[in-house]
């Protein structure tokens, strides 16, 4: 679901940053941004329970 988000709202963030050459950067942080912090949260919320970690 994150991702579908991502392609819609994607043209108008790098349009913002600077045009479409930076398309691909911008994708790309996001993936490794994700990569890391579901796995981070997820073993936060085994550690400290659920209702602490939720956002």
């Amino acid at each position: 679901m994150m991702m579908t988000v991502l392609a819609s709202i994607l043209p108008v963030i790098t349009a913002e940053i600077g045009g479409q050459h930076v398309y691909a950067w911008v994708f790309s942080s996001f993936l490794i941004i994700s990569t890391v912090t579901i796995p981070l949260f997820a073993k936060l919320s085994d550690a400290y329970g659920i209702g602490l970690i939720r956002l």
